[in-house]
This record gives structure tokens, C-alpha cells and sequence, in this order.
């Protein structure tokens, strides 16, 4: 009997000791710095997003850039291998 009193007695002691430490252990919210640092990190999210938009856009704009010269090499071609075979006939 004196046993489970001890036992009673000193798990309740150590279930409250460990009931305060965790509750001193946590704040009711962020400081202000790290709010500060969360802050600046979401304006640096927001920055990287819009450089990436803008590479993205950029990028749309080269390959545009390239087909057309894809598309003018590929005419510039036919138009070498017609004139090699007109001259190819003139002979």
C-alpha cells in the first residue's frame, strides 16, 4: 500500500513537472523577429516568383525567335536545292 502511494506519489510529481516544462516551453506565438524573418522570406519567395515569370517569358520569346529562324533556314535550303537543280539543268 505504501508502494503505490510512493509510486502515485512520484509519477504525479514527474507528470506535473513535465506539464510545466512543456508549458514554459511554448509561447503563444511567434516573436517579432521571427515574424520579421518570415516576412522577408515570403517578399524573397514573391521575387524569386516574378524573376522566374519573367525568365519563363523570356524563354517563350527566344524559342519564338528560334523557330522563326528554323523556319527560314529550313526555306533558304529548299531554295539553295532548287537553284543547284536549275543549274544542275543549264549544264
Amino acid at each position: 500500500m505504501v508502494d503505490v502511494r510512493r509510486f502515485t506519489r512520484a509519477t504525479g510529481l514527474a507528470l506535473l513537472t513535465a506539464g510545466f516544462l512543456a508549458v514554459a516551453g511554448c509561447s503563444s506565438g511567434p516573436s517579432a523577429e521571427q515574424m520579421a524573418q518570415l516576412n522577408d522570406m515570403k517578399n524573397e519567395v514573391a521575387a524569386l516568383d516574378k524573376q522566374v515569370s519573367q525568365k519563363e517569358q523570356e524563354l517563350a520569346s527566344l524559342q519564338k525567335q528560334l523557330d522563326a529562324k528554323n523556319k527560314e533556314l529550313d526555306q533558304c535550303k529548299k531554295d539553295q536545292e532548287l537553284t543547284k537543280k536549275r543549274l544542275q539543268g543549264m549544264k
